[in-house]
């Protein structure tokens, strides 16, 4: 079987919208920005933008994530900043330089883990630390370094489950499960991509025939 056919699909824990919804998004942020003084907000408009744009131009979204930095660092703002890195982290995945994502991502881990050291039952503080682990599992697979990306998704998964994130426990869930398949483990691969799909399908989501279709090609394979 072709290689490329038989690859499972992996989910990117990047965010994504509707083009058109982004363009208006995008307009709506710059006007908000113009008026803006509270440096926090800036920070968070700021990143926002660097988020709508990874899709249309990646480029854009570095130079918005590199202002959201910016401003967060002088602020001391701690999740700004944390923010800032997996921005630049996934525009670094599209634009194909894997090992700069990485550094993003790991910079990432860094100030969340710090914001966290401080307010330890913060969900969207664990949600972004999760994300970064999560992103980085998927540069890790794609540079064939299963163990370490293994290592990514379960701490990402622990994180997910605590906050009873559903929808990103699927997602960690699938990509466990495409690893395992990736190092012919096929039983413990359909464990983790089957709860995925389980999931999934409860809360009516989309992906779930991307997770369907994984679970085929393992059965195809036995």
């Amino acid at each position: 079987m072709n290689l490329k056919l038989r690859r499972l699909i992996l989910f990117v824990f990047i965010l994504s919208s509707r083009a058109n919804a982004q363009y208006v998004e995008i307009d709506s942020l710059k006007r908000v920005l113009d008026i803006t003084k509270t440096t926090t907000v800036k920070a968070n408009q700021y990143n926002k933008l660097a988020d709508l744009y990874k899709e249309i131009n990646p480029d854009s979204t570095l130079f918005y994530a590199h202002k959201a930095g910016v401003v967060s660092s002088k602020a001391n703002y701690t999740s700004g900043l944390a923010t800032s890195h997996i921005n630049k982290g996934n525009a670094y995945i599209i634009l194909g330089n894997y090992s700069e994502a990485l550094k993003y991502f790991k910079k990432a881990q860094s100030e969340f883990k710090t914001a966290l050291q401080q307010n330890s039952n913060d969900k969207q503080l664990k949600s972004g630390l999760a994300r970064a682990y999560a992103s980085s599992g998927v540069v890790n697979s794609e540079q064939n370094n299963y163990a370490l990306s293994l290592k990514n998704y379960e701490q990402a998964l622990q994180l997910y489950q605590e906050i009873k994130e559903q929808s990103s426990v699927s997602k960690a869930l699938n990509n466990i499960g495409v690893l395992y398949e990736s190092t012919q483990n096929y039983p413990k691969a359909l464990q983790y991509l089957k709860e995925a799909y389980k999931i999934q399908v409860s809360l009516g989501e989309q992906n779930a025939p991307i997770t369907l279709t994984n679970i085929g090609f393992i059965y195809f394979q036995l």
